[in-house]
């Protein structure tokens, strides 16, 4: 292989890498009607330029669990729309493009985050260079959502949700350069400690639990710097109002915060689901229950009842909903998954983590956080134990 094709294959491996790196963290960033994460479904142009039988089962495969799927929206639905089916194609074509290029993501991890860190450095330096009065225009944390522009997250919570893998994966999995792995975990810690979130604190309670039950034995010192570390970031200046985010989730008050209240909203929908319809409402059907349902909750504020109606505030609300007594499949993978011994301890917790996190303390659905890519590959993990990993 000469130079130049060196250099096109590095390019190339850079380009498939940035899709898996956007669909899984720059899911907030648009830029006019294009939406970053939706670049992953380029990646169907090279599969289907080097169709085979192969490629051919895998279809016939998917497309089995798509017409399910369709079939569960076509009875349990109160209506079907073009929507729907557009979902369903999405999810088919996602579901072929990692299958197809799983090795290349086991193999590219470091790329992939990387791509993550190095835009966000970026961004926030840029944002602070050519924004006037960038520290005094934003919420009182120091980057709080990185600017009032919130081209990266939304709010605090979704940048909990990925900060919590991505600091276990800078200290136990990456294979970075060690200098410049010290400096993405430093830069790292100071974004995750000056815009705090309950999500953070309450992921980086399961993983330093994923850590202790999975993996302690054989990283001790590198345990302890973590844990101390993590320690830090949780007990500073905000953990008195994430206590309080805690204390109104389980304690009846009059004054309940708002993410509170819209967390146990997601709750009283989910409850009032499963009792009215036991199979679900369908995929991606979470809107429809809420609408029946959310009038009958009493909010202390009101704007809840117009907030998270797509996907809930938890993906276990919205999954609970949708697939009702079925969703019992996808708890029981949890389970199995955590308690599989044949899986690398560091790969498992790097993919449980962030779906524990979705599903029980702040999600954004299914096509957003990665949660689809982090559970798909994840079964790719459970049923191919010789599957190469980092």
């Amino acid at each position: 292989m000469n130079f130049s094709e060196k250099r096109n294959n590095r390019l190339v491996t850079i380009i498939i890498s940035a899709f898996f790196s956007f669909f899984i963290f720059f899911w907030g960033v648009s830029f006019n009607f294009i939406q970053f994460r939706f670049l992953i479904f380029l990646l169907i142009i090279p599969i289907l330029l080097n169709f085979n039988k192969k490629v051919l089962n895998k279809c016939i495969k998917y497309f089995f669990i798509i017409f399910l799927l369709f079939l569960h929206i076509f009875f349990q639905s109160n209506n079907f729309v073009f929507s729907n089916l557009f979902h369903l194609i999405g999810l088919f074509l996602l579901l072929l493009i990692f299958d197809i290029y799983k090795s290349f993501f086991f193999n590219n991890l470091d790329k992939i985050v990387n791509i993550f860190l190095i835009n966000l450095f970026l961004y926030i330096i840029l944002s602070v260079i050519f924004f006037d009065n960038y520290f005094e225009t934003i919420s009182n944390n120091c980057i709080g959502c990185f600017s009032i522009l919130k081209q990266f997250f939304k709010e605090n919570s979704h940048f909990g949700m990925m900060s919590v893998p991505t600091l276990f994966y800078l200290f136990f999995i990456s294979k970075t350069n060690v200098t410049l792995r010290f400096i993405f975990l430093f830069l790292f810690i100071l974004l995750v400690y000056f815009n705090q979130s309950l999500t953070f604190v309450a992921g980086t309670i399961i993983l330093i639990f994923c850590i202790s039950f999975i993996f302690f034995e054989k990283k001790k010192k590198s345990f302890i710097l973590f844990l101390i570390i993590s320690l830090i970031l949780i007990f500073n200046k905000n953990t008195f109002t994430q206590n309080v985010k805690v204390k109104d989730i389980f304690l009846k008050t009059e004054q309940i915060n708002l993410s509170s209240e819209v967390y146990k909203a997601s709750f009283f929908v989910a409850q009032k689901a499963i009792f009215n319809k036991p199979l679900g409402y369908g995929f991606n059907k979470y809107h429809e229950a809420h609408e029946e349902f959310i009038n009958d909750f009493n909010p202390y504020h009101k704007i809840v009842l117009e907030l998270n109606k797509q996907d809930g505030s938890t993906n276990f609300a919205k999954i609970v909903t949708e697939f009702g007594v079925f969703s019992l499949i996808y708890f029981y993978f949890l389970i199995v998954f955590f308690l599989n011994k044949k899986i690398d301890n560091k790969m498992k917790i790097f993919f449980i983590t962030p779906l524990l996190i979705e599903t029980f303390i702040r999600g954004a659905g299914y096509f957003n956080g990665g949660f689809l890519l982090f559970f798909i590959f994840a079964i790719f993990l459970s049923s191919e134990k010789n599957l190469k990993t980092q």
